[in-house]
């Protein structure tokens, strides 16, 4: 699944492509947020990122849609 992170105070958000669900990542950034703690995702290329659950400023799932390409679905 394909989210981007905002970051306060960075100039671009942080694009990932991870492999959770839309409610495994809610939940995992609802316990950051309630804990204070530390937002953990690990992305497909095997790349972890750790955000301060207080530098997190929004974070965007993207839709999970098949690319269309040419007459067919890839």
């Amino acid at each position: 699944m394909e989210i981007t992170l905002g970051i306060r105070d960075a100039a671009a958000p942080l694009a990932l492509d991870i492999d959770m669900t839309a409610e495994e990542l809610t939940e995992a950034v609802n316990a950051a947020l309630n804990d204070q703690s530390t937002l953990q995702l690990k992305s497909h290329d095997n790349s972890t990122v750790i955000v301060p659950a207080n530098a997190i400023a929004y974070v965007r799932i993207a839709n999970n849609e098949q690319r269309r390409v040419g007459f067919g679905f890839v």
